[in-house]
C-alpha cells in the first residue's frame, strides 16, 4: 500500500505592492478654497498648474512641512506601498494553493529599512502561523528559504535625510509623524488569503 502523500511547501515570499490609491488626508488636502488658518496659495506662489486645485490646506501647524511632503508626493518622490507575505502549498493531488497574511498597507516608501523588515517579520509570521494551522512544522516552514527581494522594489530614499536643510524642531516633527503612523498601522489587522489554483 502507497504511503500517503502530504503537501508541500514549495516557497515563501515577502512581497511589496503599490498602494495606487492612498489616503493621504493626515497630511492635508488640496481644495478650490481655503479651508485653514494656515493654506497655502500656489497660484500666488506660481506653483499652480493648469487644472489643478489653487490651495493646500495642510492638515497640522506645520503646513509647510505637509504642503512640501504632498508636493514630493505628486512628483513621485516616494509612494504608499503594502506588504505581505505569502506561500505556495503543492497538495498531493497537484494543485497548487496559495496562502497569504493578512498584509499591511499605507506604509510610506521612504520608510527606514529597519520598519521595512520589521514590518516584513511581522506578516511572515503571520503566515508562519497559518500553515501551522494547516499541519506543517516548524521544521518544514524552517526549511524553506525566504525570499525577501521584492521588499524593497518600491522603497525610496528615507525622508529625513533628504531634509538635511530642517530645523530640528521639524525633524523631531518628521519622527513623530512615522512614530505615530506605525502604530496606527500596528493596530490594522487583516485576515489572511487563500487561493486554490490547479
Amino acid at each position: 500500500m502507497p504511503g500517503y502523500e502530504r503537501p508541500t511547501i514549495e516557497s515563501i515570499e515577502v512581497r511589496s505592492v503599490l498602494d495606487e490609491n492612498p489616503d493621504l488626508s493626515f497630511y492635508g488636502e488640496y481644495g478650490g478654497s481655503c479651508t485653514t488658518n494656515n493654506c497655502i496659495d500656489r497660484q500666488e506662489r506660481g506653483e499652480r498648474l493648469r487644472g489643478e486645485y489653487r490651495f493646500f490646506n495642510p492638515a497640522t501647524e506645520y503646513g509647510e512641512l505637509d504642503y512640501e511632503r504632498m508636493e514630493d508626493y505628486n512628483k513621485n518622490e516616494w509612494q504608499m506601498v503594502g506588504i505581505y507575505a505569502v506561500a505556495e502549498i503543492r497538495m498531493p493531488s497537484g494543485t497548487v494553493q496559495t496562502i497569504r497574511s493578512g498584509g499591511l498597507w499605507g506604509i510610506e516608501s521612504d520608510s527606514e529599512d529597519s520598519y521595512f523588515n520589521e514590518v516584513a517579520n511581522e506578516e511572515l509570521d503571520q503566515l508562519k502561523d497559518e500553515l501551522k494551522a494547516l499541519g506543517f512544522t516548524d521544521a518544514q516552514i524552517a526549511a524553506v528559504e525566504v525570499d525577501k527581494s521584492d521588499l524593497d522594489a518600491y522603497q525610496t530614499h528615507p525622508y529625513p535625510s533628504r531634509r538635511s536643510s530642517r530645523g530640528a524642531a521639524e525633524l523631531a516633527e518628521i519622527e513623530r509623524r512615522q512614530s505615530r503612523r506605525k502604530s496606527a498601522l500596528a493596530n490594522v489587522k487583516v485576515a489572511p488569503h487563500y487561493k486554490r489554483h490547479g
